[in-house]
């Protein structure tokens, strides 16, 4: 295999952390607000929650190799000056970064799982505040690839639009730090960045391994 196949594979390993994010975020119950229903949650479901933090962090395995792939993919296509690429490689990693932290303390929550009520309800507050700035980092992250695609097409241009479309959903999303916004904001937030990343990663792996780039007007 060539440079460029192994390229397109890890391009390819968007989709399997597209399934498993989506495992992770809709398959499994969410804990109750506070008090002892919280602690109680932990003790009943604990092994299920250790479960989803396992394949959470899988998750991540599958997105490194992806965002790699699309660095470069965007940097092939630069001038002298790579800051999309570089923007787009470092949100990336900081999301990572993030929502490791996020798993991580969940992890800790289930693995010992507390008994005093008040313990529990802190922890968790300190994963909710988490997952609200996990929506910076995706901005940015899913956001800049844009600046590459229109004026490149090294992806259809409608990708670039949704690139832009779920950075915009991501900004507003974070507006749940400063406010105790209601809805389901987060989750359409979190959906259309995961409809870009698996739109991406599909889009990648079908290029040809000589370089052939999908052009807004013709699909490969």
């Amino acid at each position: 295999m060539t440079a460029r196949d192994w390229e397109r594979w890890a391009a390819a390993c968007g989709v399997i952390f597209v399934v498993l994010i989506l495992v992770t975020q809709f398959g499994f119950a969410r804990p109750p607000s506070g008090g002892q229903a919280l602690v109680d949650f932990y003790h009943q479901h604990r092994d299920a929650i250790r479960w989803r933090e396992f394949l959470s962090g899988l998750a991540l395995v599958f997105l490194l190799p992806f965002v790699a792939a699309l660095r470069s993919a965007l940097r092939r296509e630069e001038d002298e000056s790579s800051w999309a690429s570089a923007a787009a490689f470092a949100g990336a990693v900081i999301t990572a970064a993030v929502a490791l932290t996020e798993a991580v303390l969940i992890e800790s929550l289930a693995f010992q799982p507390p008994s005093d009520p008040r313990l529990a309800l802190a922890v968790q507050n300190i994963v909710d505040v988490t997952g609200r700035f996990l929506s910076l980092p995706l901005a940015v992250f899913v956001g800049t690839p844009s600046f590459v695609i229109f004026k490149s097409h090294v992806l259809p241009t409608w990708v670039g639009w949704l690139g832009v479309l779920a950075a915009a959903l991501n900004l507003l999303s974070s507006i749940r730090i400063a406010a105790d916004l209601t809805g389901q904001l987060g989750n359409l937030a979190l959906l259309a960045f995961a409809i870009w990343i698996a739109v991406v990663s599909v889009l990648l792996g079908r290029q040809k391994a000589a370089g052939q780039t999908v052009s807004a007007g013709a699909l490969p």
